[in-house]
């Protein structure tokens, strides 16, 4: 439990009596943001889908959906997190990233390590069916991972700017 936040979820007084922040929003914090953005986006402007989890966590951030498979080794620079392709250059640190399966070399893994030594990681990958590759960067730099989104749901997905990832109910959430 980190220092100032008691087991009911409520901030304690620190040692000189000002209030302390918690270090990670709580559960229903985190859930109360996300309905807030929800509706801010108005109605209809909802996606969602149940997926498989991979690797445990939550994320929640602006989307990266990139339509062809990414080769983690000759595409993404892990000092930096860009990511270069033939149809997209952007930054993958802190989005969920979204694509439809990796290719290339083992040593794709280490990228994906790298990418978190460097702070450059992204919050989360999602995918149409997870390589060999791709999953284990992810469990070696603990990234959340899901797969089990359609291919025509990353054409659909391009029109979302935001989205949160619940491992715990195995759902990706995109307004």
């Amino acid at each position: 439990m980190p220092h100032g936040i008691a087991r009911n979820g409520k901030v304690q007084k620190g040692s000189h009596g000002e209030r302390q922040e918690p270090l990670l929003p709580t559960q229903n914090q985190w859930c109360r943001n996300v309905s807030r953005a929800i509706q801010h986006a108005g109605r209809g402007a909802l996606w969602r889908r149940r997926l498989r989890v991979l690797v445990e966590g939550e994320a929640r951030g602006e989307l990266l959906v990139c339509s062809e498979p990414i080769s983690p080794l000759g595409e993404i620079d892990p000092l930096t997190g860009e990511l270069r392709t033939r149809s997209l250059k952007a930054s993958i640190s802190g989005r969920i990233l979204v694509f439809p399966w990796g290719r290339g070399s083992t040593v794709g893994s280490y990228v994906l390590y790298a990418l978190k030594h460097y702070g450059r990681a992204p919050s989360a990958i999602v995918v149409v069916r997870a390589d060999p590759i791709i999953a284990t960067g992810c469990v070696i730099s603990d990234i959340p991972l899901a797969e089990g989104i359609e291919e025509r749901d990353i054409v659909e997905l391009k029109k979302y700017k935001h989205a949160f990832f619940n491992a715990r109910r195995g759902e990706l959430v995109a307004w």
